[in-house]
């Protein structure tokens, strides 16, 4: 599995990482079953292994859902804030 572009791709790849064919574009079956661990209208923090945090929205395209989102967003910038960060 490779990352580049913005695309998943699945394939085989040699030790060093080269693509031995045509690498399959895999980008909307990994986000599919990627958001199949996260609960509609949740908003998921996590801890990168280079230090930093990102967060991940899987939001229903809703008024309500939409107005819980930012409500979600805005509590985690008072949260920084209030970390001095």
């Amino acid at each position: 599995m490779g990352y580049a572009q913005g695309k998943v791709y699945v394939g085989k790849q040699t030790e060093d990482g080269l693509w031995v064919g045509n690498p399959k574009d895999a980008t909307k079956e990994f986000i599919s079953t990627s958001l199949a661990f996260f609960s509609t209208n949740t908003v998921r923090g996590f801890n990168r292994l280079d230090g930093t945090k990102n967060l991940i929205l899987n939001v229903k395209v809703d008024k309500e859902s939409l107005q819980l989102a930012i409500e979600q967003l805005q509590n985690e910038v008072k949260r920084l804030e209030s970390n001095g960060e």
